[in-house]
């Protein structure tokens, strides 16, 4: 992942993710990352803000997230 480590807005719209938990964990180490897009995609998994350190936005719209969203029971990033 060393060379990924400048990556800053990857655009990821209309995929499949399976295990996204592990995924995010990955992508969220990304110092630079400000944006990330998952835009009509299928993701699998928990999508919560404790993976993301440097991100500013996610974008999941027209998305299918089977999962939970939030670091705790009431969805809060």
């Amino acid at each position: 992942y060393k060379s990924l480590r400048k990556l800053y807005v990857p655009v990821l719209d209309g995929v499949t993710i399976r295990d996204g938990s592990k995924f995010l964990q990955v992508v969220g180490s990304f110092p630079s990352l400000k944006t990330l897009s998952l835009k009509f995609s299928n993701f699998t998994g928990t999508v919560n803000g404790q993976a993301f350190t440097s991100l500013k936005r996610l974008s999941i719209q027209n998305g299918i997230v089977d999962g939970a969203l939030g670091d705790d029971d009431e969805g809060k990033f």
